[in-house]
Parts: structure tokens; sequence; C-alpha cells
């Protein structure tokens, strides 16, 4: 199945990437990036592979979401495709995840 990626997702992951370059170097903020990238093609193994998000849970796309080192991999199965629409820190507040 095809895996697409809103604006918003990508836009997360820029931030992440520039979060980790200006902390570590260019090779750990690829490096995480890959992993990121990475676990959203195990959604081909599985479309149901991630657990229902609980802070999305009153939403009828049905939110589901994915983790990778730090990072909450939040996506929408729809018939066509897989759809990621955040890509969330989980060290920061989830009520955050909520508000966007």
């Amino acid at each position: 199945m095809v895996i697409k990626w809103t604006y918003s997702a990508e836009k997360d992951l820029e931030i992440i990437y520039k979060f980790y370059l200006k902390t570590s170097n260019k090779k750990v903020a690829n490096k995480i990036i890959n992993e990121i990238v990475t676990a959203t093609d195990s959604l081909n193994l599985g479309l149901y592979l991630g657990q229902i998000e609980p802070l999305l849970s009153n939403y009828s796309e049905g939110y589901r979401y994915l983790i990778s080192n730090h990072t909450k991999i939040i996506y929408t199965i729809n018939e066509d495709y897989i759809l990621i629409t955040h890509v969330f820190d989980t060290r920061r507040r989830p009520t955050k995840l909520k508000k966007r």
C-alpha cells in the first residue's frame, strides 16, 4: 500500500532534523530521520500494526501510531493509502498533540 505524508508530518520531520542537527550533528540527524521513515515502511507488513492513539480516539479517522525512538508517528488508514499525519516527539507534553 502507498504511504503518503501530510505537509504537517513533513514539517514535523524537518523540525526534528533541525533539532538533531543543532544539538548533535548531521550524521545523527540523518540517522533519526531514516529510522522514522523506515518505521513507516513496516506498515506494509500490517496496516493495523500500530496501536490506536488514545488522545485522538474521538476522531472518526481512526488514528493509530508507531513508535520510533522518542518519536510517535501518527497515521490513518484510507482505502487506497496510509496517511502519516504527524510525527511527534514523545518527550513533549501529550496534550500538545491534541491541539494540533
